[in-house]
């Protein structure tokens, strides 16, 4: 099957910030910056990356996809490119940019019916 790539915007919450964790609404807006999951299927496992190293303790459900996608389509391996523009660390959405990539790439390897 052909390699599955999704992307993600990050985010700049323009007013509101702290006020959401009280449960007050905030504005936010996406940016230009966009972090790119690449996903294929490969002979021996792993996580690889471009310019954006993965932490499996900081992203724990990387593993929980990973599995899932494995139980379902009998994946030998999987290699995951990721390339980010978005600064890490700097409030942009950075991780969840990377989660939205991840999540909708394992989404799009599922609907398509995994690698036969």
């Amino acid at each position: 099957m052909d390699d599955v790539v999704a992307s993600a915007p990050g985010k700049i919450v323009l007013f509101g910030e702290h006020a959401v964790v009280y449960g007050h609404p905030a504005i936010a807006a996406s940016i230009a910056q966009r972090t790119t999951v690449t996903l294929r299927s490969s002979e021996h496992p792993g996580v690889h990356h471009g310019r954006v190293p993965v932490d499996a303790e900081r992203h724990p459900h990387l593993a929980t996809m990973i599995g899932r996608l494995w139980d379902e389509t009998h994946v030998p391996g999987l290699d995951i490119s990721v390339d980010s523009d978005v600064p890490r660390g700097a409030g942009l959405g950075s991780s969840a940019a990377f989660a939205g990539g991840a999540g909708t790439g394992f989404r799009g390897a599922h609907w398509r019916g995994g690698w036969a």
